[in-house]
């Protein structure tokens, strides 16, 4: 999926994908973009809609939080 967002951030050329978690059933799904020094993270189903940037260590550590073993966040 192509970018349709206007934003300085974000080009048109970027490609989104899909959690793996995400069925094509619809629901809570989010999309991320790599941006090279920030990631562009957005909600799937509203792909006109505003998007968050993070920088790559940002995401990095949440990804790190969010798949640690359970118990220990």
């Amino acid at each position: 999926m192509t970018n349709q967002i206007n934003s300085p951030w974000i080009s048109a050329s970027c490609t989104w994908r899909k959690s793996s978690y995400s069925s094509s059933y619809g629901g809570a799904c989010l999309e991320v973009t790599d941006l090279t020094s920030h990631i562009g993270i957005r909600d799937s189903k509203c792909d006109q809609g505003p998007a968050l940037i993070a920088s790559t260590t940002a995401w990095h550590i949440f990804l790190t939080f969010a798949t640690g073993p359970a118990g220990t966040a």
